[in-house]
């Protein structure tokens, strides 16, 4: 496989797990601390749990998409 895919394929499998962090960052810190008593995450402003449980599960999905689209594509290039 030349250097170049190999170097995009993990681009893009970097780029999906930062997303999914992110996403499970909001969820758990944006939300369920949130329903067990600690104070909105903020940052210039409170953030409402339900707009980060939203936004985390999007931001989630998003990036399992993204590192989903780059196994297929790896798999269908290999042949």
């Amino acid at each position: 496989m030349k250097p170049q895919r190999v170097e995009n394929f993990v681009s893009w499998m970097w780029t999906g797990a930062v997303l999914i962090g992110v996403g499970l960052v909001f969820v758990v810190r944006g939300y369920f601390f949130t329903e067990l008593g600690m104070p909105p995450l903020r940052y210039r402003a409170a953030l409402d749990p339900q707009i980060a449980l939203g936004g985390g599960i999007l931001l989630f999905l998003i990036g399992t998409g993204i590192v989903a689209r780059a196994v297929v594509v790896r798999f269908r290039n290999q042949r």
